[in-house]
């Protein structure tokens, strides 16, 4: 890492759209990761979407009919999560509808199962009277059970479904879903309900339902940074017994159930554990074989998940959900610590690289347009001034996906301009080259950024250049703009005329390509003293040609910034070098040198085919039976094996990753993986897990220590820096 800003020598530009379908990678030596183990029979139920499938679910449980059917929203999950033990209980399945649809599909189910009456979960803000009013009309007799908000919906719910005298409450955090759905089956096995409390506190409904039910017993699930010590305390008023069930994540706290609940089962369920739906639908089809619903990741199986098979005997499993949702990894029963080679959800597909010739270890990624999630950056932290790991960017943001992005300059900025979702964070430090997404996340541009910026001012006809964003004060012929998201990378310039302004709508794409956001000003200063930092800021010296423009700007009016990279629709665009392919071809004059940088080092690359697929291929080297990694020309000619007409490196050596499923699939050179400045993504597929909501910071010790690394580092921004340097 760190790089010093000088100049660098210009290279080949080259940039061609992408725009196809699903291409699968050239022959090439490849090996599979070990399945966790053989299962007696694996199958799936699914429908188009998460209504189809819940139709799917009923049909296979409830071939016969069913004298009851539960509906709830399939768009958020509070005042679903006491329907599945409610359902399993009373004999029926859980059916999705949205707020204010029922879907074609739904109803035809409800016209097969001829159940006696309709239970309908949550107020109208959750399902409307258009939906129950619809019910009506084809003679269902409904019935809603809600209450004032989630504890007290769940309450209702059991009421309605449980007498006094259940074996076990099952108590879970209302704040989210994994943990109750972890314990849905479970509960609908014991026939007991599923309550909810929040993290701190015992709600009223919840510990007046208590009280009504008189469990023999009280089980928590979960942690106690979902469910607090103190509440647990708590419950001991309402039962002799009183337990808790809990891993370290959602997919070990679900696995933990089933060892707790499901002893002899010989049948297993899965379901993603990042999203509700499925594993609500399934619930009672678990319940009704006595099987655990095990959550996972979409690609694969968690240690937890094979411990937790093994100790069950290889059951039957159901996979609840289309290869979207779990892929062909997890039906395959394949251990997260290697994600089997083929498709990882449609557009998707990961082949292992395994060449004796090399020897070269590595992966490699092939996306389409027609993949579920598109292409994305990530900046670590959210910040200029921060490193992350790629897998906890990838897990903050839901990615199927991700690999490790630009070189960073000491304090962790990124060396090349950065956009994300049409919002430009950084001007370019050195020279380089960009990634460039368009608003489709199915575009690819590679090459050097033709960056031009404006401010404009609607009805007066202002307009100045904006030079730098995030990288300091302009000179006098131009405009700054300073962003919360430079941290402490950059700070608003002093002596100059000064705007804070506030987005007023979201970046967008105009119809002459460029990306514009509009702002409202909200304060102006002219004076030595600088702003304080906060929302955005436009600076310009105090005795620049564009000093009037600020100066005259008023609270309340309207000022708009427009970009562009040279590229039309880009919106997002994350920086490396150097150049290794343009139009099929090897660039010689970019990959062959003699010092460390072009030799075998660990690689990040990335690069297109004429039919439109995009590559992403990490190569691992260094370590003992990793492979020796690649110089730059064989990474180059890797590519042009591989088909791709243009191809771009990133951040190599230790910075070399790539994350699959929110795990680390490749051989990190460092022994860990190493925090970076950024990441390239495919996502979010599914709804982004709250496991990693907020990075934790590293520590000022550890950040020195890996710039430090980074530094030193051939393949990375040590290596960059000096292979690219102007000597004379």
């Amino acid at each position: 890492m760190p790089v010093t800003p000088s100049a660098f020598r210009p290279m080949t530009r080259r940039a061609i759209p992408l725009l196809a379908g699903l291409t699968m990678l050239a022959p090439l030596l490849v090996t599979s990761a070990q399945p966790a183990g053989a299962a007696a029979d694996v199958r799936r139920l699914a429908g188009a979407d998460r209504y189809a499938t819940a139709v799917a679910v009923s049909r296979s449980s409830f071939p016969g009919g069913a004298p009851i059917a539960v509906l709830t929203t399939g768009s958020s999950f509070p005042d679903a999560l006491a329907g599945g033990p409610a359902a399993s209980v009373l004999g029926g399945p859980v059916l999705l509808v949205s707020r204010d649809q029922l879907p074609s599909a739904i109803l035809e189910e409800l016209r097969r199962l001829r159940p006696q009456r309709v239970l309908v979960l949550g107020g109208p803000a959750a399902v409307s009277t258009a939906v129950t009013d619809r019910l009506a009309a084809e003679s269902f007799q409904v019935e809603r059970i809600a209450g004032s908000g989630r504890h007290e919906t769940a309450a209702a719910v059991s009421r309605r479904a449980f007498l006094p005298g259940v074996p076990v409450a099952y108590l879970a955090t209302g704040a989210d879903y994994p943990d109750a759905l972890a314990g849905a089956a479970a509960a609908g096995a014991d026939k007991s309900p599923v309550l909810l409390v929040g993290r701190d506190a015992l709600p009223p409904a919840t510990a007046l339902e208590l009280r009504r039910l008189l469990p023999r017993k009280i089980v928590v699930l979960g942690g106690t940074g979902a469910v607090s010590a103190a509440v647990e305390q708590q419950l001991s008023s309402y039962s002799l017994s009183v337990s808790r069930i809990s891993g370290a994540d959602r997919y070990a706290t679900a696995a933990a159930v089933s060892r707790a609940t499901a002893d002899g089962a010989g049948a297993a369920f899965f379901a993603n554990g990042r999203g509700f739906a499925d594993a609500l639908t399934g619930g009672p089809a678990a319940a009704a074989v006595s099987a655990p619903v095990l959550l996972v990741p979409p690609t694969c199986l968690p240690k937890a998940v094979t411990d937790e098979l093994d100790r069950l005997g290889s059951p039957s499993v159901t996979l609840l959900g289309g290869t979207s949702v779990l892929s062909a990894g997890v039906a395959a029963l394949q251990w997260c610590d290697g994600v089997a080679d083929g498709p990882l959800a449609p557009g998707v597909s990961v082949t292992t690289l395994d060449d004796p010739r090399g020897p070269w270890k590595g992966k490699i990624v092939t996306v389409s347009p027609s993949a579920i999630g598109r292409l994305d950056t990530v900046l670590a932290q959210d910040t200029l001034s921060g490193l992350e790991t790629t897998s906890s960017m990838a897990r903050r943001t839901g990615a199927l996906v991700a690999i490790n992005g630009d070189f960073a300059l000491p304090g962790g900025r990124p060396v090349h301009p950065f956009a994300r979702n049409g919002r430009l964070i950084q001007t370019e430090q050195v020279y380089g080259r960009s990634v460039a997404l368009d608003a489709r996340g199915s575009r690819l541009q590679l090459g050097p950024p033709d960056l031009e910026i404006a401010l404009t001012v609607p009805l007066t006809g202002g307009w100045a250049p904006i030079s730098r964003v995030n990288s300091g004060a302009s000179g006098l012929g131009a405009v700054a703009l300073t962003t919360p998201e430079a941290g402490t990378a950059a700070s608003v310039p002093g002596s100059s005329c000064a705007a804070r302004v506030r987005p007023r709508s979201a970046p967008a794409i105009a119809s002459n390509g460029r990306t514009g956001q509009s702002y409202e000003v909200r304060e102006v200063h002219c004076g030595e003293a600088a702003l304080a930092p906060g929302d955005d800021v436009l600076t310009t010296p105090l005795n620049s040609l564009y000093a009037p423009i600020i100066r005259n700007l008023r609270p309340g009016q309207t000022v708009t910034v427009s970009w562009s990279l040279g590229w039309r629709d880009v919106l997002d665009s994350i920086g490396g070098n150097p150049t290794l392919v343009t139009q099929g071809k090897v660039v010689s004059g970019n990959v062959d040198g003699t010092t460390p940088y072009f030799l075998r080092n660990p690689r990040t690359a990335v690069g297109y085919r004429a039919d439109g697929s995009v590559l992403l291929v990490t190569i691992d080297g260094r370590e003992r039976d990793n492979g020796a990694g690649m110089t730059l020309r064989e990474l180059a000619e890797l590519f042009v094996r591989l088909g791709a007409t243009e191809a771009m490196g990133l951040d190599g050596g230790g910075s070399t990753t790539m994350v699959i499923g929110g795990k680390v699939q490749n051989a990190p050179s460092d022994g860990t993986e190493r925090p970076v400045s950024s990441a390239l993504v495919i996502g979010p597929v599914t709804t982004p897990s709250d496991s990693v909501a907020v990075p934790l910071p590293l520590l000022p010790g550890e950040q020195a220590a890996i710039e430090q690394r980074m530094s030193q580092d051939p393949a990375s921004s040590g290596g960059f820096s000096s292979a690219y340097r102007r000597t004379g």
